[in-house]
């Protein structure tokens, strides 16, 4: 995986998603700019791995900037 900076240099490569997953019919496909799953239509949900994300705090969280990037670690990119 490569690097990804977010704006505010915060650095997403250690994200504890893993792909995307459909809701419907369990298809996985690549984290990517996807919505929809190509063999059922249904919708994608992130699959995030569990040991990874038990290491994410509300305190980690809290203390981050007042913006959509304190959530870096949570997010699928």
């Amino acid at each position: 995986m490569t690097s990804t900076i977010a704006p505010s240099g915060i650095d997403t490569t250690a994200s504890p998603a893993r792909a995307l997953v459909c809701r419907a019919c369990q298809a996985r496909y690549p984290l990517a700019a996807q919505h929809a799953c190509y063999e059922c239509f249904g919708p994608l949900e992130v699959d995030y791995d569990s040991a990874a994300l038990a290491t994410v705090t509300r305190e980690q969280i809290e203390a981050g900037p007042r913006n959509l990037w304190r959530y870096a670690a949570l997010l699928p990119a």
